[in-house]
């Protein structure tokens, strides 16, 4: 495999996915053609896979679990609104932050900042 990073990973989901054993594979005697339909394979496993949580956690996120922290974030804020806190304005609950979740805002803003001084340096003007 190119990289040993992710192979416990990727070796149990092709084998729970797909029931392909990689183990069996010898890599050094392997074709274009079966090369390539491995890693259409490995593209197209499910956003709770291993890999895929371990690669991109925010991925692995699937409806079913957005819209629990949705329910779960607006009790918590039916609960607190009927407190003598929320009167008096207090601090309202924020939403439980799912794994993955801060890195990928972190790269976001950064990516805006690159896009923004980029755009700043075109027209001549500094940010």
């Amino acid at each position: 495999m190119a990289t040993d990073e992710y192979q416990d990973e990727l070796l149990a989901d092709f084998q729970q996915t797909y029931h392909i054993d990689l183990w069996g594979i010898d890599w050094d005697a392997l074709d274009d053609g079966r090369a390539a339909h491995l890693a259409a394979l490995a593209y197209q496993l499910p956003n709770d896979s291993r890999v895929i949580r371990a690669i991109a956690p925010m991925r692995s996120h699937g409806l079913d679990v957005l819209l629990l922290r949705e329910i779960e974030h607006n009790q918590r804020i039916w609960h607190w609104a009927n407190t003598e806190e929320a009167k008096h304005e207090g601090t309202k609950p924020e939403p439980i932050t799912l794994p993955g979740e801060e890195e990928a805002y972190r790269a976001m803003e950064e990516s805006e900042q690159r896009n923004a001084i980029e755009v700043a340096s075109i027209l001549g003007i500094s940010i």
